[in-house]
């Protein structure tokens, strides 16, 4: 929800802010885990 803020996105998925943060951080440390990917030529299947 690129532009929107945390609280913004919250109320429009109906979740608390925590959540957001939470999911956020998750999916930034999964995207450089698959980023890294590039750099090393390791295949990472999750």
């Amino acid at each position: 929800m690129q532009g929107y803020s945390i609280a913004d996105t919250a109320r429009m998925l109906g979740v608390a802010e925590g959540t957001v943060k939470s999911r956020c951080a998750r999916a930034r440390a999964r995207l450089a885990r698959l980023l890294g990917y590039l750099n090393t030529g390791v295949n990472i299947r999750r």
